[in-house]
This record gives C-alpha cells, sequence and structure tokens, in this order.
C-alpha cells in the first residue's frame, strides 16, 4: 500500500516497520493511516498522511500507557 507518505530521518541506522492502514479497517475504505516504527530507535510516526505526528519512543510510551490505562482502546 502506498500512503504518499515519506518517513523523515530519525537516526543514524533508521530501519523503519511499515504497518499503515486503511480506515475503517473492515468495510469501505476512507483513508489511509499511517503507522511505522523505527526498529533501532522506536521513533513512531501515527496519523492520516497530511497530519502524521512523529513521536520519540518516550512519548510513544507514554501515550500507550495514558491510553489503555484509561480504557480507550
Amino acid at each position: 500500500m502506498n500512503a504518499d507518505y515519506q518517513t523523515p530521518p530519525c537516526c543514524d541506522r533508521p530501519s523503519i516497520a511499515v504497518m499503515d492502514y486503511k480506515w475503517p479497517v473492515f468495510g469501505e475504505a476512507t483513508e489511509i493511516k499511517v503507522n511505522r516504527v523505527c526498529l533501532h530507535c522506536y521513533a513512531h510516526w501515527a496519523g492520516v498522511v497530511g497530519s502524521v505526528v512523529q513521536y520519540t519512543r518516550k512519548e510513544w510510551n507514554a501515550l500507550m500507557d495514558k491510553t489503555f490505562s484509561e480504557g480507550e482502546v
């Protein structure tokens, strides 16, 4: 799947896992969501093409901790 999103540099040895997907996952796909992680420094990119946010490992972990502790699955 081509999300038309160029992953910006994150570290000196980037190894990017691309897990982009169409939303909704089931049914009519309306937009592509970017979901990528660097397997070296664990930078994470998430969002809709045009408004993707880059997170550090610490920021992403804090976001996931907050999301799952509040039951916002």
